[in-house]
């Protein structure tokens, strides 16, 4: 995913038609994946995996089920949301958060501050929630643990699709905003927060699973060394898009370079796999 000409992956339009497939009490988030973007002092929140409504997060509005990160200088914040039916969380940004925080304790979001995240290079993270307690990993490690309610046990996850709850407050006025269809994506988040946009995912994935269970720190761990090798080997070349030069750096696949005005340089980048011969194929419209 390069965050613009593929930014991220729809499974399936409205997460209600699936979710009752999906897990409820016990559950693992797991994928490889390389972190590419840039780093920035404000950085962006990046999704990886989930579906969630987080319209009106102050007022116990928030639904959904989520993996995310933000891209800082020199660190990168991993994100794992597990919003329940009563979790009441507030608003907030990356730079509020320290290693193995959580915006405040039991309110459905934990985070977790690595280092050393270099673009290109493969890393494994998983996420586990037991019906209690959330817990972030980071290449087999374990890098934040919080309950997920302040008063554990903290039930099922409430998914967008519970998010109809349009209960009132005592001057009649609906507390929470009326459902509507919300996705279930890979790459990229949508959570109908204006304020807050979620963007793409920036880098590769592969292998991500979702579990009806809660791994162990354990198992975790041993995933990880099953696949490390074999992924560390597996290198990427860095890359973005294909640029006109004359046409005004427009990015995209299918660029019309007939408006140009003179021979333009056409760059030609992304993921390649080394070792691996690639060809480039050019059409024209109309002769």
């Amino acid at each position: 995913f390069d965050g613009e000409l593929n930014p991220g992956l729809w499974l399936t339009y409205d997460v209600d038609t699936v979710v009752s497939l999906l897990p409820q009490r016990l559950v693992t988030i797991e994928m490889w994946v390389t972190i590419d973007a840039e780093g920035s002092a404000s950085p962006a929140r990046r999704g990886l995996f989930g579906a969630e409504d987080l319209r009106l997060e102050g007022q116990a509005c928030a639904r959904g089920l989520s993996l995310s990160y933000y891209q800082l200088t020199s660190s990168t914040v991993l994100e794992f949301r597990v919003l329940t039916a009563g979790a009441r969380i507030e608003s907030y940004t990356a730079a509020n958060f320290t290693a193995g925080s959580s915006a405040s304790p039991g309110d459905g979001i934990l985070q977790g501050t690595v280092s050393g995240v270099a673009a290109g290079v493969w890393h494994h993270l998983a996420a586990t929630y037991d019906g209690s307690v959330m817990s972030l990993f980071f290449d087999g490690q374990r890098v934040a643990l919080d309950n997920a309610c302040e008063l554990p046990p903290c039930g099922d996850v409430a998914y967008p699709s519970a998010s109809n709850d349009t209960s009132t407050a005592s001057s009649g006025v609906a507390v929470c905003p009326q459902s509507v269809p919300q996705p279930l994506t890979v790459g990229t988040l949508t959570n109908r927060d204006a304020a807050r946009p979620v963007y793409s995912h920036v880098g590769a994935m592969r292998d991500v699973r979702l579990y009806e269970t809660a791994l162990t720190s354990g198992q975790v761990n041993a995933s990880y060394h099953v696949r490390r090798d074999a992924m560390r080997a597996a290198g990427f070349s860095q890359g973005g898009h294909v640029t006109s030069q004359e046409n005004e750096g427009k990015e995209s696949p299918s660029v019309d370079f007939s408006v140009d005005s003179q021979r333009s340089l056409v760059t030609v980048s992304g993921y390649f796999e080394p070792g691996v011969a690639y060809e480039c194929h050019w059409s024209s419209r109309g002769g």
